[in-house]
């Protein structure tokens, strides 16, 4: 059987006039974004390198190239002007195959490269100082919430965020949340880490087993009104320091000049410095 593989560009339309979202084009496992057009110009096939599987994804709807045959599947007829799958309340999300699903870029951030904002443990705003004296619970032996031990403030047994001080729950809406203590475990046992550098950035990059990767840039830390620590990855997790209740668990990874410093691992620090904070939410 004759096989046709693709050669020429591949022109696709959106299915109502008045959809104005970007198309998204899976291509061999990788997602192009291109322009709404008003309607399907032509598809070209030719001899060439073998394609397997040619994936174009609109709002709804799939088409697929296998071998010689062209499938197109419409799941509904309903046109929103939505984004597509692999976004979740606007922003986007990775599949790495493990219990959540993760953000691509930090809360605040527009690109998997930026820093975004910074947050301390509980708030939901970024802010020009981040000391004990204007931390919204309280001083490090005064704390009105979250406490778990009568030394350290006024005992309420909460251990872990509620989604009204999440600042991922607050900032990007739906079922976003900050990750776990063990979710961030979870990324780090199953991921290969790796240097990496985006637009001029430097970070981790975490590859799962399924190929998929998240980029988590350095952005440090910020104390007071100063960011330090500029080799050093740190990003909250939602869960309290059971006895030690003004600290709260983050991620930490450190670079040594060109070359990773440790292996990822789970540490602690007060709940006033301001630290990144990355989204997930549960399949």
């Amino acid at each position: 059987m004759k096989r046709l593989f693709l050669s020429l560009a591949v022109f696709v339309m959106a299915l109502c006039a008045n959809a104005q979202t970007n198309q998204y084009f899976w291509y061999n496992g990788n997602l192009m974004i291109g322009n709404p057009i008003a309607q399907i110009d032509s598809v070209t096939f030719g001899e060439g390198e073998p394609v397997d599987t040619l994936h174009i994804m609109l709002p709804r709807t799939i088409i697929k190239t296998v071998h010689d045959t062209l499938y197109v599947t419409i799941h509904d007829t309903i046109c929103p002007n939505e984004t597509p799958d692999t976004t979740h309340n606007g922003f986007r999300y990775v599949d790495l195959g493990l219990s959540v699903m993760w953000a691509d870029a930090n809360v605040g951030a527009e690109n998997p490269e930026d820093y975004g904002n910074f947050f301390a443990w509980g708030e939901i705003a970024p802010k020009e100082s981040y000391v004990w004296s204007n931390y919204k619970y309280g001083g490090s032996r005064a704390l009105s919430k979250y406490c778990l031990n009568s030394n350290y403030g006024t005992v309420d047994g909460l251990s872990t965020l509620l989604p009204e001080d999440d600042a991922a729950s607050v900032n990007m809406g739906g079922k976003w949340r900050i990750p776990t203590k063990a979710e961030w475990q979870e990324l780090i046992d199953n991921c290969t880490l790796t240097l990496d550098t985006i637009n001029g950035k430097r970070g981790y990059r975490y590859t799962a087993s399924n190929g998929k990767s998240i980029f988590i840039p350095k952005a440090g830390n910020v104390w007071g009104e100063t960011r330090q620590n500029y080799d050093a990855v740190h990003y909250w997790t939602a869960n309290l320091r059971e006895d030690y209740n003004q600290n709260a668990y983050l991620l930490m990874n450190y670079f040594y000049g060109e070359e990773i410093r440790d292996t990822p691992f789970i540490n602690n620090h007060d709940r006033c410095i301001g630290f990144s904070v990355r989204g997930v939410f549960s399949k």
